[in-house]
């Protein structure tokens, strides 16, 4: 389809190759032609200025000749006039002389007026076969000017049917090209078409190279699995020998943890008795209270928010210690969110911790407002040396035993 295209195409451009040659040789016709209707034109004209520069001249020379006419006449009259006066004074014998002298006079005019017509009648002859001679060749030069522009008008009417013709061949021309457009899209589409085939046949060849290589893969892999199964096989009979094993010791656990649980509840029914059950749930309301954030800060210290889970983990000293402390750091770093609460439990957890020992262990530190600073057992806040007690943001406390201080956090007055 593509060489019939280029092949219809290159007669197309042939045929438009031979028009516009055709049309170029007669537009070069037409211009000769209008060069030889300029030239007979400017013939013409210079022929017309040649025969008016004659007439003007054989113009001049009848004027001439008749002011010379004139003058003989003027002087045969003068002559006349002599005589006739000279006649009158000198008698009959001069007028004999003179008529003598008078018919030689007449006889020389008669002479020169010979001369002259015949020289008039020559000129005019000769005027008039000139004038014929130039009328001749301008009637002759205006018919071929007229042929040559009825020739003109005839090369103009080929030259339009050829224009008209080309119109039709360029309408020709620009459908077939049109034509030739929409088949070029066309075969783009189909190579675009045939490309894509060829990358997805490409795609799945690698796609089936991949599924055999993930096939060896497997195969290599359900090998190893059957290795690595002769082994858990192995391993299960190791580990069943440890589970015998952790059973037995599991035994030993349980009979700790019964224990365990069972000094729990000889604790907490000591607790009880002691009538601290109020102090309890205060405390755990209070727990209860503290936000999110706060919370998931002290989640190692409580992990269990349940009410015995809080009871649990709150009647460990270590982590009545480690409360302190956590809140000691937050206030030092200015974060200051439940610290009440936080100050309040602690206080509610040291004062059921000592009800449940024989003798206090602790004793709270919790300085006056408008108190002096007492640095034995306080610590300013800020960057403070002096002053009273404007505010106490965490109590301390002390080990009565050891005597051992951790000095309650206050701010002051300047």
């Amino acid at each position: 389809m593509e060489e019939e295209l280029k092949n219809e195409l290159n007669s197309i451009s042939k045929k438009n190759a031979e028009y516009f040659n055709e049309i170029s040789a007669k537009l070069q016709e037409l211009e000769t032609s209008n060069k030889d209707v300029k030239n007979l034109t400017r013939e013409i004209g210079e022929l017309s200025e040649s025969v008016d520069k004659e007439k003007k001249a054989l113009k001049n020379l009848v004027e001439s000749v008749e002011e010379n006419v004139s003058s003989l006449n003027q002087l045969k009259s003068d002559i006349d006039n002599k005589i006739t006066e000279s006649t009158n004074k000198l008698g009959s014998h001069i007028i004999q002389q003179n008529n003598g002298l008078k018919s030689e006079i007449v006889d020389a005019i008669s002479k020169v007026d010979s001369s002259v017509n015949q020289k008039v009648e020559s000129i005019e002859v000769f005027i008039k076969t000139q004038y014929s001679k130039l009328t001749s060749e301008k009637e002759k030069l205006q018919s071929d000017c007229n042929n040559l522009l009825q020739h003109n008008g005839k090369l103009e009417a080929v030259v339009d049917s050829l224009n008209r013709e080309i119109a039709v061949e360029k309408q020709n021309n620009n459908d077939k090209q049109s034509q030739i457009v929409k088949l070029n899209e066309d075969i783009s589409i189909e190579r675009a078409n045939s490309a894509k085939l060829s990358g997805d046949i490409g795609a799945l060849k690698a796609e089936l190279e991949s599924y055999k290589s993930q096939l060896s893969a497997e195969k290599e892999d359900i090998q190893r699995k059957n290795e690595e199964i002769s082994n858990l096989s192995l391993d299960i009979d190791s580990k069943n020998k440890e589970i015998e094993l952790k059973n037995s010791e599991n035994t030993e656990l349980m009979q700790q943890l019964e224990k365990t649980k069972n000094d729990y509840n000889i604790l907490c029914n000591h607790y009880k008795s002691l009538n601290i059950d109020d102090t309890l749930l205060v405390a755990y309301e209070e727990f209860l209270a503290l936000k999110d954030k706060t919370k998931a800060s002290i989640e190692t210290l409580f992990p269990q928010s349940s009410f015995l889970g809080f009871i649990s983990a709150g009647l460990r000293l270590s982590n009545i210690s480690s409360l302190w402390e956590m809140a000691k750091r937050n206030i030092f770093n200015n974060n200051l969110e439940d610290i009440d609460k936080i100050n309040k439990i602690f206080t509610l957890l040291i004062s059921i911790y000592n009800e449940g020992a024989k003798e206090n262990q602790f004793q709270i530190i919790s300085p006056e407002i408008g108190s002096k600073y007492d640095s034995s057992t306080s610590a300013i806040k800020e960057m403070k040396s002096s002053g009273t007690v404007k505010e106490v943001h965490l109590v301390g406390y002390k080990n009565i035993k050891d005597g051992n201080i951790h000095k309650a956090i206050i701010s002051v007055n300047e």
